[in-house]
């Protein structure tokens, strides 16, 4: 029992240790942040002395010229006169301010308040809604003059001087420091003017004032003070240096601030349960973002928005498109396959093409006439059955497999069928025949599994789905002609080939086109049903590549870059889902739309490249082979890998669209289809609901009659395509008059006018949530050189970035003098 507690002991101390350590380091991080805000705040203090060097040396040498023109009786005379001037501006000052308030008193319409300033603030630093018709046409100023140091020793205060001055739409903050400076006989550009928590407004001085504070409902009232280092004391404990009822702590008053404060809070609670009650209240509630600097750092600043995701999306995309543009040719693949096609749909002798053939005979006709014709050369038949052989070479054997099915009974035994054998409509294991057929010793009449005769690709027809089982006639180019083919193919038919059991024809082989080096995988494919008629369903052609590392060496390199971007990719993914967001990690994330764009992604990728290895046949051997090769397989994931690499390139795309969201205008769209996604995602199950009940009706009334309409699935995307006026609407009035004008009623003013138009709503909806969240001014947040800068070299480590800052920096200000003391050698000279 000891040696187990104290094993536990250790742990705990471990585990406290680990603790300490992470809390380590974080304070550590603390620290190193601190650490750069007190260098770019020194920063800001040795450019404040220097200017200030720079006045004190003006006025001294102002001071010098003054006293070696002047004399002392001069100096007597010119003070009686500054002294009677000062009296005189000061008088008509005082009448000036006296009509300016008999003015405003007479213009004004509005009701005087006297409650106080802070009062119109709600609890926890909430803003107060400004009205639309609120008029800010003056602004309050108040001075702080610096005190001597023996004063500031004695504990003495200084009391601010105190001045309102009229304003206009038009006036800006540097317009009102001039004038306010004019006032008190000072420098403008030794001043500066600063909120009511005596931050600086120097980056904003050309804004109007109106907007500003209409804008940051700020109450209209500054301070303005000297550039001097000593008023940073003020600012810093403004109660311990300023004689001000704004800043003057009092501790009668603390007890009164904790009512206050309880007070708010209860108010507060108050209003958060009658926003649950009515939730429309929400949409008319001035708004408010919680955190909103921290959110704005992470848009411009974070992993999502950094140079180097910009720089590996970018290389992800070229690599894409170069892999995509290197391994395929769709318009030659196009071109070829019309090239078979063409010569598939021709009219055999009685004037039917593929998709006319409707029996077993007319199916014979046109194997004969039009494959035969086609693929085996003959000097009496049509010359145009021969032109395809001149541009293309057939590799291997000619393929013809038939299904058939075993006999069954019938579901009504007890009704007289008159000795009707009835088969199984559907091919399986189960079902399939795989007796010899009779009437001869051709090698054709034997069954054999898929993996005897090497065709191990599965096809779903209309009827039914096919492995690669059957009975199959091979031709060999070399050892027919089109006579022979002929005599031979209508022999087996004569003799047994095909029957009532026969469920589908399958014509198959390889063709290669010397000129464009892409092989083609041709299928013709007639299905037969147990009522005797021949269904075309489809010639299925296929132009590509059985080895598409023939094609392009560079895409296989460019490949093994993918994958390394894909990389980056999942660091970012990880690192976001481990970062600790309100004292928890960010699991959320991994669900979330990005979170799942990047995973898809990387999966993405990573599939694409695998793939390659399922086309990767050996060209040559296949070539020389005179057997028959199954190619259906390799050119399935031929399609499939292309497929799939677009899709990759669309996902590409759309992460490009999430980093773009370092744009203010983009990160507001974004922002709003994600809020839409999770009440469009709630719609959807009403939509699918109703549309899958209108499919099971439209189903029910045309699908006897119409292809589109016989099952499910094909009855479900049809009403989807009904929606942009896809349909046979003449057939189906036709069909039941009175079911279809009942149907598209409720379709069109259910679906179209009402479930469909929801999806605008919710966008709106949503787009106003954003923009009351995030504002109306885009350009808020525009990007300086020194932001621009700082994103390029994001990714480079803290003290290096520093270091290349503080060069920058140095530099530009070098600079700066440098070209100042040329200004003022051209004004001396």
């Amino acid at each position: 029992m000891d040696l187990y507690q104290k094993i536990d002991q250790k742990t705990q101390e471990i585990e406290e240790k680990k603790k300490l350590v992470r809390n380590l380091e974080r304070a550590t991080a603390r620290l190193q942040d601190e650490i750069m805000m007190l260098n770019e705040k020194i920063e800001q203090t040795e450019d404040r002395l220097e200017h200030h060097g720079h006045e004190l040396v003006y006025r001294r040498q102002r001071l010098k010229e003054l006293s070696e023109v002047s004399n002392p009786q001069d100096e007597e005379q010119a003070v009686q006169k500054q002294v009677s001037a000062e009296e005189a501006q000061s008088f008509l000052r005082n009448i000036e301010k006296d009509i300016k308030q008999k003015i405003l008193n007479l213009i004004s319409r509005r009701e005087i308040l006297d409650n106080d300033p802070q009062e119109l603030f709600f609890f926890e630093g909430q803003k107060f809604e400004i009205k639309p018709n609120t008029i800010i046409h003056t602004v309050k100023v108040k001075y702080i003059s610096l005190l001597l140091p023996q004063e500031e020793d004695r504990g003495m205060k200084t009391v601010p001087k105190e001045a309102t001055f009229r304003i206009t739409r038009f006036t800006t903050l540097k317009d009102l420091r001039a004038t306010a400076c004019e006032y008190w006989n000072l420098a403008p550009d030794n001043c500066s003017l600063r909120l009511q928590n005596f931050t600086t407004v120097e980056k904003i001085l050309d804004q109007p004032i109106d907007s500003y504070f209409m804008k940051n409902t700020v109450f209209p009232e500054l301070w303005l003070t000297e550039n001097d280092p000593r008023i940073s004391k003020y600012t810093n404990k403004p109660e311990q240096y300023i004689d001000d009822p704004t800043v003057a702590i009092k501790e009668d008053n603390k007890s009164a601030e904790v009512s206050q404060i309880q007070k708010a809070k209860q108010e507060k609670e108050k209003a958060l349960n009658i926003l649950d009650n009515y939730r429309g209240l929400k949409y008319y509630l001035p708004p408010r973002i919680e955190g909103i600097e921290e959110v704005e750092e992470k848009r411009l600043h974070g992993r999502d928005t950094s140079c180097c995701t910009a720089l590996f999306l970018v290389l992800l995309l070229a690599l894409t498109i170069y892999i995509i543009g290197q391994r395929r040719d769709v318009t030659k693949e196009y071109w070829l396959q019309s090239g078979i096609s063409r010569f598939a749909m021709q009219e055999d002798s009685n004037g039917q093409t593929f998709y006319d053939v409707s029996s077993k005979p007319e199916m014979t006709t046109w194997i004969v006439e039009i494959v035969g014709g086609t693929l085996f050369s003959s000097s009496t038949a049509d010359q145009n059955y021969q032109k395809l052989m001149h541009r293309m070479q057939l590799v291997g054997q000619l393929a013809i497999r038939q299904v058939r099915t075993r006999e069954m009974s019938c579901p009504r035994s007890d009704l007289d069928t008159r000795n009707y054998t009835c088969y199984h409509r559907t091919y399986s294991s189960s079902t399939r025949q795989e007796d010899t057929i009779a009437g001869g010793s051709e090698t054709w009449r034997t069954f054999e599994t898929a993996s005897t005769n090497g065709i191990d690709s599965t096809w779903t027809g209309y009827l039914s789905s096919y492995d690669g089982s059957g009975y199959v006639q091979y031709y060999d180019q070399s050892e027919y002609t089109y006579e022979k083919f002929s005599e031979d193919y209508n022999y087996g038919v004569s003799t047994g080939w095909l029957s009532k059991s026969t469920r589908a024809i399958f014509i198959s082989g390889n063709i290669y086109h010397p000129s464009s080096n892409y092989w083609i995988y041709f299928n013709a494919i007639y299905e037969c049903s147990v009522d005797g008629l021949v269904y075309p369903s489809i010639i299925e052609t296929v132009a590509f590549t059985p080895n598409i590392f023939t094609r392009s060496k560079g895409a296989t390199t460019a490949d093994i870059f993918r994958i390394i971007f894909s990389l980056y990719i999942l660091y970012v993914y990880v690192m976001t889902i481990l970062e600790i967001k309100d004292g928890k990690k960010n699991i959320q994330h991994a669900l979330s739309f990005q979170g799942i764009l990047d995973l898809l992604l990387i999966i993405f990728i990573i599939v694409t490249v695998g793939l390659t290895a399922k086309v990767d046949e050996d060209e040559k051997k296949i070539y020389q082979d005179t057997k028959y090769t199954d190619l259906r397989s390799t050119a399935e994931w031929y399609r499939f890998y292309h497929n799939l690499n677009a899709c990759t390139l669309t996902l590409v795309l759309i992460r490009i669209i999430v980093f773009l969201q370092v744009n203010k205008r983009i990160f507001i769209l974004m922002s709003t289809i994600k809020n839409a996604s999770q009440n469009q995602i709630a719609f959807m199950v009403i939509l699918i609901s109703v549309l899958s009940s209108l499919a099971i009706i439209a189903q029910s009334i045309w699908g006897q009659n119409l292809f589109m309409f016989r099952s499910f699935p094909y009855s479900f995307l049809m009403i989807l395509l009904l929606n942009v006026g896809h349909g046979d609407y003449k057939t189906m009035f036709d069909l039941d008059l009175a079911w279809s004008v009942i149907f598209f009623l409720v379709y069109f003013f259910g679906i179209v006018y009402f479930l469909f138009a929801a999806f605008m709503g919710i966008y709106t909806d949503s787009y106003k949530m954003v923009r009351l969240l995030e504002g109306y001014d885009d350009d808020q947040n525009t990007w300086k050189k020194k932001d621009l800068m700082l994103w390029f070299i994001d990714w480079i480590p803290s003290f290096a970035k520093r270091l290349i800052v503080e060069l920058i920096f140095k530099e530009s200000k070098k600079k700066v003098k440098e070209e100042e003391e040329e200004d003022d050698d051209e004004e001396i000279d």
